[in-house]
C-alpha cells in the first residue's frame, strides 16, 4: 500500500485514471489484509497533508477545479477520489483503531472527507444520477461502511443520515416493486445488493 496520489498542473484525464486506480488498489489491500500498520499510517499521514479545505463543505481530495468543471467530469474526478480516500480512511480506523491517537490530524480528515461526500449527496450527474450514487455506495462499502456507521458514529451526523436515507429509500422503491430511474433503467439487481449487504445492520 503506496500513496502515490498527486494533483496534475492541468487536465490530464489519463493520469486522472491512474491516480483512481491506484485508490482503488489501496482500498482493496487494505480488504485483503496485506497491509502492515507502519504502511497504513505512512499512507493516510500523507493524504491527510493532500486534502483540500473548502469553508464549510469539508475536505476533498479531487484532482480538478470543482468551479470550472461541469457536472459529470466532478463527480468522476473531485467527487470520486474523494469518496475513495474517505473510504480509505474509513477502513484504517477498521482495521487500526489507534490510528485515531496514533496519527495526528487523522479524526478531524476523516471527519473532514465524510462531510465533503454528501456534497452531491453521494448522487451522479443527471440522468446518471442513480448510477453514481450505486457507484458511490460501494466504494463505501469497500470502506467498511456497515461496520463504520456502528462503530463510529461520531465523526460525522450529516453522513450517517445520508447513508441511512438512501437505504431506507431503497428499501421503500423495492417494497414497491422493480425500480426504474432516468430514461428506463432498471436498477432493481443494484438496489438489491445494497439492501442485502445491510440487512439487519442495527439490530
Amino acid at each position: 500500500m503506496k500513496n502515490t496520489f498527486y494533483r496534475p498542473d492541468g487536465v490530464e484525464i489519463e493520469q486522472f485514471y491512474v491516480i483512481i486506480a491506484e485508490l482503488r488498489k489501496a482500498l482493496a489491500e487494505l480488504n485483503e489484509g496485506s497491509v502492515s500498520k507502519e504502511e497504513a499510517y505512512e499512507f493516510v499521514t500523507a493524504s491527510i497533508g493532500q486534502q483540500i479545505e473548502i469553508h464549510e463543505k469539508g475536505g476533498f481530495w479531487g484532482l480538478v477545479n470543482p468551479k470550472e468543471t461541469p457536472s459529470d467530469a466532478r463527480v468522476r474526478y473531485f467527487y470520486m477520489p474523494t469518496y475513495l480516500m474517505t473510504a480509505i480512511l474509513m477502513k484504517t480506523v477498521l482495521v487500526f483503531p489507534e490510528v485515531e491517537t496514533q496519527v495526528v490530524g487523522f479524526h478531524e480528515a476523516l471527519e473532514k472527507g465524510l462531510k465533503a461526500s454528501c456534497g452531491r449527496k453521494l448522487q451522479g450527474s443527471g440522468l446518471d444520477a442513480e448510477e453514481g450514487m450505486c457507484k458511490a455506495l460501494e466504494v463505501f462499502m469497500d470502506g467498511g461502511l456497515v461496520s463504520f456507521l456502528q462503530r463510529y458514529r461520531d465523526y460525522c451526523e450529516e453522513f450517517n443520515l445520508l447513508v441511512e436515507g438512501i437505504i431506507e429509500a431503497m428499501s421503500v422503491s423495492l417494497k414497491a416493486g422493480k425500480v426504474i430511474v432516468g430514461m428506463g433503467a432498471d436498477y432493481t439487481s443494484e438496489y438489491e445488493s445494497v439492501v442485502e449487504r445491510f440487512r439487519g445492520w442495527k439490530s
